[in-house]
């Protein structure tokens, strides 16, 4: 009885702590998104800004595109970690380029 309470603990702690994560990379996606945004769409096109909520939302549906496609062998720590370096690598490489307009 005391294995099925630990591996019930896990399973709990693995679900918490992965959907933590991904709310937080969901949270950080949408405030990237919403910076490049206002770094380039606003000025070059006269659009709005974006909110972080509004940003959120057009992310989580640009990654649920993405995602159908990723392939199931990767865990989703490495799916999360992938996505934080393209995530921060993006933001880099748009900061750089919109100290030139």
């Amino acid at each position: 009885m005391g294995m099925n309470d630990d591996s019930l603990r896990a399973a709990i702690y693995e679900a918490v702590t992965s959907i933590t994560a991904a709310v937080t990379m969901s949270i950080y996606c949408g405030w990237a998104f919403s910076v490049i945004w206002g770094w380039f769409m606003v000025p070059v096109f006269g659009l709005p800004r974006l909110s972080i909520a509004a940003a959120i939302g057009i992310s989580t549906m640009l990654s649920m595109t993405r995602l159908s496609s990723q392939s199931n062998k990767d865990s989703h720590w490495k799916l999360l970690a992938y996505y934080f370096v393209i995530v921060t690598v993006s933001l880099l490489v748009a900061w750089i380029a919109h100290l030139f307009m």
